[in-house]
């Protein structure tokens, strides 16, 4: 591989790496200590307070 294939494939991981760490883990949590449902989360609505 190149090292511009090397380089784009570190920033995917990067990427996967800061969501899953941001969010993922936060919202798992939740679920997984039976604080919040999965379907308490829905794709469209806005959570937390406006920045």
């Amino acid at each position: 591989m190149t090292i511009p294939l090397w380089v784009l494939l570190a920033f995917a991981v990067w990427t996967v790496l800061v969501l899953l760490s941001g969010v993922g883990i936060h919202r798992w949590s939740r679920i997984l200590s039976c604080k919040a449902e999965l379907a308490d989360f829905p794709g469209g609505a806005a959570e937390g307070t406006p920045a």
